[in-house]
This record gives structure tokens, sequence and C-alpha cells, in this order.
């Protein structure tokens, strides 16, 4: 069976692994490639989003091909739009959907109800995507297949969660020629990669706060490949598509397990030895955690802090570390050759302008090398989302809307006043300037409210580059860049226009 996966923007190693596993089964796969161009994050205008925008271009390869099965993995934030490319796929030509991810995973009863999707995995698929593949093949019938929902004459069938792998060994290296044979070549220069699976912790704003829950009962949740399986499939990758710039672990917290961190620095320097970028967590940062991350080769180390308020973060977020902690951290790092960057959530339910002033006041006193400021957005299915509704900050109206997020609601963060987005956006332009600029000009900008005066526009795009430049002539520290650079960006736009207007020329003929 030929199953295709829609891939939007960037590599997904969620994606990979499925491929493989159904590679391994003696199934083909190809991979489909929407790049989103800004419109994937990195920068985002909507009027350059519309004009260059390649879904058409995409249904049209998936209706082209000799599919049989068509496979999304889907995030809250790009549920509308895979819902919008499986219906103009299914107009043109009946191929059976299968749909997987956090959002399905999360509401898979809301999912289901699409008219469009054939098929929903909830949970970890590699195992339910393979069984579904096989009986599609020979039976047709899938009824009791673990972790799989479907429908049958309008009547929605589901069956349990199968054990976790707790052997994360024993899964096939992700497939990387799935993504590679569809992206532009300069994508292979960044090496995502998993070393674990299962957050430890218990936030309220994340997927954890429910998938530990899903599988209660059915293995171990905290799960971590062996040092020598990581690093064979990065030497797999090296060898297969001539080396890479960077190395990204997207795992969640990748520092949590002291032993297996000495082993990882002791190796991976002499068998890889490319630069490479991490999550951290404030409560695993030590003299020893930053040294051994140091010899290992660690380009850039990302922390979550989230909030620098302690009771929202503790009674919100149900985060335990404290800002004493945060700020050891901070101060552990600054000195090493690490380049620090944090994350940080504004517009928390509760939250004022005040309390967004209070982040900028916290890094203009501890510096870090680039503070992160994304929008808070709910997510469905995850705890703050009840506590929210507990302090009347949510309606359920606008909970269905979480729930079932529409093209051009934004229904995955709730709206605000033009004003007070305005200010969070000026908040957020100044923690963003937090590095570069003096510590009395932030304090005197902060109570005098200077701050209003910068721009309401989302400055980030400008500011980002110039910022880390100037963080480089310095003190010598690089992030960990992504594949794209400006020029690169430009190439892709290019490209995206050219194939747009092929598009739109071929429609006229048609015509």
């Amino acid at each position: 069976m030929k199953v295709g996966f829609y891939i939007p923007g960037y590599e997904h190693v969620g994606i990979g692994y499925l491929s493989a596993a159904l590679k391994q089964a003696g199934h083909e796969t190809i991979g489909f490639f929407d790049p989103m161009i800004c419109n994937e994050g990195i920068f985002r205008n909507r009027l350059s989003a519309r004009v260059l925008d390649l879904e058409d271009y995409v249904v049209e390869q998936i209706v082209q091909s000799d599919l049989h099965l068509l496979a999304f993995s889907v995030v809250t934030n790009n549920y509308p739009r895979i819902c919008r490319i499986a219906r103009k796929v299914k107009k043109r030509r009946g191929i059976k959907t299968v749909f997987g991810g956090i959002h399905c995973s999360s509401v898979p009863d809301q999912v289901i109800k699409n008219p469009d999707v054939d098929f929903l995995v909830v949970g970890e698929g590699e195992e339910a995507i393979v069984d579904l593949a096989n009986q599609l093949e020979t039976s047709g019938d899938v009824r009791g297949i673990p972790n799989l929902w479907h429908k049958v004459d309008g009547e929605v069938l589901s069956s349990p969660p199968r054990p976790l792998v707790e052997d994360l060994d024993a899964l096939p290296f992700p497939d990387r020629e799935v993504f590679y044979r569809a992206a532009p070549a300069f994508l292979r220069k960044s090496c995502p990669v998993t070393a674990t699976r299962g957050w430890p912790f218990a936030c309220t704003f994340c997927r954890n706060s429910w998938m530990r829950s899903l599988y209660k009962g059915k293995g171990r949740w905290r799960r971590r490949r062996s040092v020598d399986n990581v690093l064979r499939e990065l030497e797999a990758v090296r060898d297969a598509y001539d080396g890479y710039d960077i190395v990204r672990f997207w795992d969640d917290v990748f520092i949590d397990d002291r032993k297996w961190l000495r082993e990882f620095a002791a190796q991976y320097p002499q068998v890889i030895g490319t630069p490479f970028f991490c999550f951290g967590q404030s409560k695993f940062i030590d003299e020893e955690s930053v040294a051994l991350l140091e010899r290992a080769g660690c380009r850039e180390l990302n922390i979550g802090v989230e909030s620098v308020d302690e009771g929202a973060r503790r009674t919100l977020l149900h985060r335990a570390d404290s800002n004493e902690e945060i700020t050891r951290a901070i101060d552990l790092v600054r000195p090493t050759r690490i380049f620090l960057s944090t994350g940080n959530l504004l517009r928390l339910p509760g939250q004022t302008i005040d309390d967004a002033l209070h982040v900028a006041q916290f890094y203009s006193e501890n510096r870090v090398d680039l503070p992160h400021a994304y929008y808070f957005q709910y997510y469905p299915s995850t705890k703050i989302v009840s506590i929210a509704v507990d302090r009347g900050l949510l309606t359920d109206s606008q909970v269905a809307d979480i729930e079932n997020p529409q093209e051009g609601k934004g229904s995955f963060w709730i709206p605000e006043e033009d004003g007070r987005r305005a200010d969070f956006s000026r908040v957020r332009t100044l923690i963003h300037l937090t590095p570069v600029l003096p510590q009395k000009l932030i304090r005197r900008m902060i109570e005098r409210g200077w701050w209003r005066f910068l721009p309401s526009l989302d400055l980030y795009p400008l500011v980002f580059f110039p910022m880390t430049l100037i963080k480089r002539l310095r003190t010598g520290k690089r992030f960990a860049a992504q594949n794209y650079t400006a020029f690169r960006y430009l190439q892709v736009m290019l490209a995206c226009g050219l194939k747009k207007a092929a598009l739109l020329v071929k429609r006229r003929f048609r015509e």
C-alpha cells in the first residue's frame, strides 16, 4: 500500500517515525511538502502568506498521485488548514484519510465527526498506522485495531490505546527520505532528533497534562533511548545526506537523566561533534550539567521559564521551579560558550500589562542571550482550560471553539480588546530588546511609561537577527540557527510564486 504524508512547513520527527514503521512493514510512503511561507512560524504576514500560498498546488500533487491512504499529523494551529486540504482532495478524488497527532488525540470525538476524516489514530501511532495499512490492503476490516477510531454507516467505533512502546531503541530510525525528497535541499542542514518520550512533569498548558492519563496503566510514561542508539541514528543521517550544520534535540527536557547525560557528553564529541540545540529546565541545571553540556558541544540551551510570577507559575501552570532556581540557572550558563535562550508566555489567563512588564524587568536584571516571548494559546483538553472556566475566564462557547477551531477565528487563543493587545505587543518588543538595551534605560522605560512609544507591530523578525549578531560580536556566542537564512527564505518565496503562477496558468487553460 502507498501512504502519503502531508508535511507542513518543516521536518516532523513524528512523521518520520510513522513512515519508517510503514516501510519496515513493506509499504511505500511519499511526502507532500507545504512550505506555508510567511505562515510557518519564522515570519508571519497575512498578505504575503495568501499571495504565496501553495495549498492548491499541494492538493494537485496529491490528487495526481497514486496514493491509497493520505495521512495528516495534526496540531490545533493547523487543523482548519488540514481539514480544508482533506476536503479539496476528497472532492476531486476519494482517497481514504487518516488523521492523527496531538489535536486528534485530545478531542477525537470532535475530529471523527468531520466527514473528510475516515480514520483517526489516538496516541502514539507507529503500530496503529501499520495495522491500518495492513488491514486496508488485505481484508479491509479495521475493527478492533488498538488506538484506532473509524466510522461504519455513520456509527463511530473506537478501540482503546495499546500499551506504550517502552524500549524506544526497538523502533526503526525516523525516515528522512519522505521529507528530503519533497522539501528544498538546504532544509537538510538541520537534523531534528528526539531522545525521549513523555514529559516528566504535569504542566497545565501542554499536551502532557492529558496524555499521561490516556496511557495510565499502559506502561512507563517517561522513556529514553540509549546514547548508542541516538548516536547511530545521527551517524546514519550524516553519512546518507552529506552531513548537517546543527543537531536539534526536540525533547521537552533533554538533561533530566544525569547518568545518561554523562555518557552522552563523553561520546557525542568523538562520534558526531556537530553543535547542538536542546531544551533544559532550571531544576536540572547545576554546575555539573552545564559543564557536561559545554563539553558535549551544546551551542544553544533553551530554558522554559514561562512566567516570572511565582504564584502564577505554581497555581496556574503547575510548575514548581522558583525564581531563585531560574536565576541560578541563568547565572551558571551565562559565563559559558552556550547561547542561552528562554521561553516566556504572555497573555496568560489573568495576566495584566504590569505583569508582562515585570518580565522585561526580570530580564534586564538577569541577562540571557535571547528571551523568547510567545503569546499563550489554549489547547484542547489541557488542565488550564478547566482552570480558566472555573475562574470565569472562558465561556462554554469559547471552549467549543478551542476544541473545534474554525478558519479565521483564531479560536485556540481568546481575542482581546485592541488596546490591550497592542500594549502586549509593545511589551513583547521590549522583552526581546532586553539583551542589548542598558538596564537603566529599561527601568526608566518601565517607570516612566516610555515603552508605550514602541510600535505595536510585531517587530520580532526585524530585531531577531540584529540582536543575535550583536551578541555574537560581543560574546562570541552563536545561536542555533534555523535552516532558513534571509536569502534562502527569499529563494523559497520566489519558488512559491512561480509554482503559484504555473498553477493559475494551468487552470486558465483548463477553462
